[in-house]
């Protein structure tokens, strides 16, 4: 399947852009009737065909569109601070693109060694990215903000923060998989390369985080924050796993109670049908049994007119005869 990536388009026809359309017919040598997918980065996933393949306006068709393709059952945010190599910072991007991420927030912290972002070159990386696993939703990417904005900031879900230190709340570090409550949102903090200050975790603490670990390893910045989405996507598949186990057993008994169902629907039609064709068959006895005592009847009516009639036409002959024989007084 070729995607391409088109946040404005409107059905049934749409004209991709010069880029897209350089791609789709000099580099992918594509034609008038092949058929492609655009997404708009909001879940809608259109089945198109090219009806012009002009290498610089190339024009579909949309044939349908398939909404929420590939939706999540969770919403993950990840608030990382940038590192200091660029390429290392764009790699999370790709990778937590390809895993499953919603929003994604540079952080500005203490220990930063990266201030600022290229957000055109960024959001490149992740439509790339978007485009080559085949998603239909387009991660947000924030601009750099705050650490301090980001902790005080509304956010109705869970909220982490993953950090080297020592645990600062009595609840202590937990591994992330095992406190996360599946299929909700999810806010997680990762830090740059110097880590949180302490000043910062006590914020986040203070804050409503929950101290986590990722691990007994210690990670760069960039694999911390792909091992988050990772762990995150994991223990959601696995609730995931549980849920269609769970919708596979009540599709059974689903099925089976409407099979019972039918068998005795069934046995009641069989039985509605032999008494309707035993009173059938009393019903055309009847009939017969009438018809024989009325043809017996009429039998008797007709022989008895016809016995009549002869008797009838003897006293007629009788008279006749009588006239004959009988000499003429006169």
């Amino acid at each position: 399947m070729q995607l391409f990536y088109a946040p404005d388009i409107v059905p049934p026809e749409y004209t991709l852009s010069e880029e897209e359309s350089k791609h789709c017919i000099r580099v992918l040598r594509m034609t008038c009737g092949e058929e492609l997918h655009i997404t708009d980065g909001r879940g809608n996933l259109y089945r198109c065909e090219i009806v012009d393949d002009n290498p610089k306006r190339c024009r579909v068709r949309v044939h349908d569109t398939n909404s929420e393709f590939g939706k999540l059952p969770y919403r993950l945010t990840m608030a990382v601070a940038p590192t200091k190599n660029n390429d290392r910072f764009e790699w999370f991007l790709e990778k937590a693109t390809e895993i499953g991420v919603a929003e994604i927030i540079p952080l500005a912290t203490e220990h930063s060694e990266r201030r600022t972002l290229k957000p055109e070159r960024e959001n490149k990386v992740i439509t790339a990215a978007v485009k080559q696993s085949l998603k239909a939703y387009h991660p947000r990417l924030h601009e750099m903000t705050p650490l301090r904005q980001v902790i005080k900031q509304p956010f109705d879900g869970q909220k982490f923060i993953a950090h080297c230190d020592a645990p600062r709340s009595a609840l202590g570090k937990a591994f992330l998989p095992r406190i996360l409550h599946k299929g909700g949102d999810v806010l997680v903090l990762i830090g740059p390369e110097g880590d949180f200050s302490p000043e910062e975790i006590d914020l986040a603490v203070r804050g409503g985080f929950r101290e986590i670990t990722l691990g007994s390893q210690r990670l760069r910045t960039e694999t911390a924050a792909v091992m988050a989405t990772a762990l995150v996507a994991a223990a959601n598949k696995e609730q995931g796993r549980i849920l269609r186990e769970a919708m596979e057993e009540r599709d059974k008994i689903v099925h089976e109670a409407r099979k019972q169902a039918e068998i005795a629907a069934q046995k009641e039609l069989d039985a509605v049908k032999q008494q309707i064709q035993i009173e059938k068959d009393e019903a055309i006895r009847d009939i017969r049994r009438q018809v024989a005592v009325l043809s017996v009847d009429i039998a008797e009516k007709v022989l008895r007119k016809s016995l009549e009639d002869k008797e009838a036409q003897m006293g007629m002959i009788d008279r006749m005869l009588d006239e004959v024989l009988t000499p003429n007084k006169n």
